[in-house]
């Protein structure tokens, strides 16, 4: 649980001294960073897992549009003075090889729907605004850390609930290993039967399996890199500001001349406003966006050969 809490204790006294009564002491705390794991931090490095171990229909998962996590229940409001925390990143325990071809996948928290009669994920709740690649060269850590930062719950927060916290396979390139993570059998004797789920593209359907993959759903300013080259790196290219505004940026270019198209996103991922935009090193444009509402928004930057990407704020 997150937020502000007050813990009383009170030591009973039985004595028979001229002091009979009781103790009591008042104790205040507040928890903030925070990491969920159901790990216990022992992997075997042989042992792997996702969603290509599974079979549906004779046919073996591992392609676009696979979903993989598991399972956490979330009571950052609950007990007195609890306050919902934002989830800043998801960290994977990945499984090492010297031949995986490029993938791309998005971080994901899903809802978990449950009755008595269906079982299903609603739409994430928390995800990255642009997939991330992984191959062998971008791996530098067993542990890798992907951020979030598009969705409701990265500016309202996680609500109390049960969610399922993995990724979506959203691209393949090449013929090599599906990314994979390490299974922590150890844990899994710990933990609820029904904890982790796949999802698999050829035979739509959510289904509980039995294994403990190394997902970590991270909150607050955890001092985590994200363990993998940045794809965007979008600073090196565009600068926004002043930002947070009242609407009214200026946008400069620190490259040669560029040309995009641009998109404006707002939270629901609804796109708001678009428009040709181009510039030179140095040069500067003006964007008026007085007419949205006050929010997070996210200017998109596309061409034919890169996508950039600025979050601004309009107060």
């Amino acid at each position: 649980n997150l937020g502000h809490y007050t813990i009383q204790l009170t030591a009973l006294s039985d004595s028979a001294d001229q002091f009979p009564g009781n103790e009591t002491i008042v104790q205040k705390f507040s928890t903030s960073d925070t990491v969920l794991a159901k790990d216990n931090g022992i992997f075997n490095i042989r042992d792997w897992t996702g969603p290509q171990v599974f079979v549906k229909n004779g046919q073996a998962g591992g392609g676009v549009g696979d979903k993989f996590g598991t399972k956490f229940i979330v009571e950052s409001q609950s007990g007195s003075g609890g306050i919902t925390k934002i989830p800043t990143s998801i960290s994977y325990r990945v499984y090492l090889d010297s031949s995986y071809s490029n993938i791309e996948i998005l971080p994901r928290i899903w809802p978990l729907a449950l009755s008595t009669t269906s079982l299903r994920l609603l739409s994430p709740i928390a995800t990255s605004f642009l997939p991330f690649t992984i191959s062998t060269s971008s791996i530098v850590d067993t542990f890798i850390t992907l951020p979030l930062d598009f969705g409701p719950a990265t500016i309202n927060g996680l609500p109390d609930g049960e969610y399922v916290v993995g990724y979506e396979i959203s691209q393949i390139n090449g013929v090599g290993p599906i990314f994979r993570l390490l299974n922590n059998i150890s844990g899994l004797s710990s933990q609820p039967l029904v904890s982790c789920f796949v999802d698999l593209a050829h035979a739509p359907g959510l289904a509980w399996v039995d294994v403990n993959p190394g997902i970590r759903l991270n909150f607050g300013n955890l001092a985590i890199s994200t363990s993998l080259k940045d794809p965007l790196d979008s600073n090196s290219r565009v600068d926004v500001f002043p930002n947070p505004s009242k609407g009214e940026f200026s946008i400069q270019f620190k490259e040669n001349k560029k040309e995009y198209m641009l998109h404006v996103i707002n939270s629901l991922g609804q796109s708001v406003y678009n428009a040709p935009i181009s510039g030179s090193a140095g040069s500067k444009k003006n964007l008026d966006l007085k007419f949205l509402n006050k929010g997070v928004y996210y200017l998109m930057f596309n061409n034919e050969t890169e996508s950039l990407v600025e979050v601004v704020v309009i107060n």
